[in-house]
Formats: structure tokens, sequence, C-alpha cells
């Protein structure tokens, strides 16, 4: 396996003979980890011509923000400081995936038939009701529905 940005330039076409491909779709962008963009990075790696169930879409349990003085925040110590709704993506200029932005990406895998997602980094989530790994696992085996 090997993890790539999604860099057009590169010749990711080459990467289609490995058995699964990390896309990492974050620190991309004016917003870092958009919904739209990870769907964006997805498609750049297809249309290289590699199989949608070898892709693994990286997802962000930090955030950070895109101007200096540049400041990056674990997901707990955003939920910590600043309690933000399951709908934010964004506070005090710090932008970030949230719970419903995670459902969805989630659900975009599944539904897509991609090889899974992975997370940029575990250590970083909550343990409590806010935890984006259990809104993960929650989906993967059904509990809620996509």
């Amino acid at each position: 396996s090997v993890a790539l940005s999604p860099d057009p330039n590169f010749p990711l076409e080459s990467f289609a003979v490995v058995d699964r491909v990390h896309v990492m779709s974050y620190d991309r962008a004016a917003q870092h980890s958009t919904y739209n963009q990870s769907i964006t990075d997805l498609q750049i790696f297809m249309d290289a011509g590699i199989p949608r169930e070898k892709l693994i879409l990286g997802i962000p349990f930090y955030g950070r923000n895109v101007q200096p003085p540049y400041r990056v925040l674990a997901y707990e110590e955003i939920m910590k400081q600043y309690q933000p709704a399951s709908s934010a993506d964004e506070v005090d200029g710090i932008y970030f995936n949230g719970i419903e932005t995670i459902r969805r990406k989630t659900c975009y895998a599944i539904n897509e038939d991609l090889g899974g997602v992975m997370i940029w980094e575990l250590a970083h989530d909550t343990t409590d009701a806010s935890s984006l790994l259990q809104t993960i696992f929650n989906l993967s085996i059904g509990r809620k529905q996509c």
C-alpha cells in the first residue's frame, strides 16, 4: 500500500498495481479537508485508472488554519476549547471535520464501494459522544444508515 497526496501532475497511474492507495485528502486548499475536496481528490485517482476498491479515503482527526501564524489542533482539543456543533467544520479560523462531515465522507466511501477510510491521527479523537471514530464505526457496521 502507499499513501499519496492527490497531485494530478504526479504519475499516479503507476500506482494502479498496488493493493491499496491511501488518499491523503487533508491539508488541501483553503479549508483543509472539505467533503467536496475529498470527492475531487478521489476523482483524481480514479481518472488515473486506479480502481475505486483500492482507494482508501484519508480523513483528518485534527484541524488547522490556513493563514500564518499556523495552528494545528487535535479534534479533541477543538472539542474541549470550542464545543462546536456536530455540523460545524470551522471555529476561530481552524478548519476541521465535524461529525456531520465525517458521516458524509464515510457514507460516500460505503456507497461508492471504496476500499474504506483511514484516519490521521486516531489519538486526536475524543472518547465521548463526539467521537469521530465511533461515528465511522456505527456507519460501517450498519448501526446508523447512510
